[in-house]
């Protein structure tokens, strides 16, 4: 488990996992929202984002969650040795974003682009997770099989517990 690449809904817990990964497999963690965002959630050339993400992928050891840019999820696919679909529940989604909304107010996270407050979710976000199933889970997939290597496709909150605690265990085994 050297190159590392977590995709799924928001609020499916990309980001704690990654961070949780990289803490037990000594891996640097890439946030694709810091990739591509800039003051006030807007994003940075297309040209740029691509050139950071395939710096990122080209490389021997990382972790890279959520999504650069359509265009780049394949080459994130073809260069991971580890694929992970979070694809929880949709009202789980949802409440987690909110949470974190409230949680981070005003406030800029680690894991998006500086100048990014943390607001209230704009509807747009909650309407992407609440499509998420019907509009997207089947684009992902279809990048999935395309990529024809394992995934672990993580489907609810147990799965996610079971995955890290197989990880720690395999890791950290004396």
């Amino acid at each position: 488990m050297r190159r590392i690449f977590i995709f799924g809904s928001s609020g499916s817990g990309k980001t704690t996992l990654a961070k949780q990964l990289g803490k037990l497999l000594s891996l640097q963690v890439h946030h694709c929202d810091r990739i591509r965002q800039i003051e006030n959630w807007d994003w940075k050339p297309l040209s740029e984002i691509h050139a950071l993400v395939s710096e990122i992928i080209n490389g021997d050891k990382w972790i890279l969650e959520g999504y650069p840019t359509a265009e780049m999820i394949p080459a994130c696919l073809a260069r991971a040795d580890v694929i992970i679909f979070t694809d929880l529940n949709r009202f789980l989604c949802m409440y987690r974003v909110l949470k974190r909304s409230f949680r981070y107010h005003g406030k800029v996270r680690e894991d998006v682009g500086d100048g990014c407050k943390e607001g209230f979710p704009p509807l747009g976000l909650c309407r992407v997770i609440w499509r998420f199933r019907r509009e997207w889970r089947q684009r992902c997939i279809g990048w999935l099989f395309a990529c024809n290597k394992p995934v672990h496709h993580l489907k609810s909150r147990r799965q996610v517990q079971r995955f890290i605690n197989k990880i720690n265990s395999a890791y950290h085994t004396i």
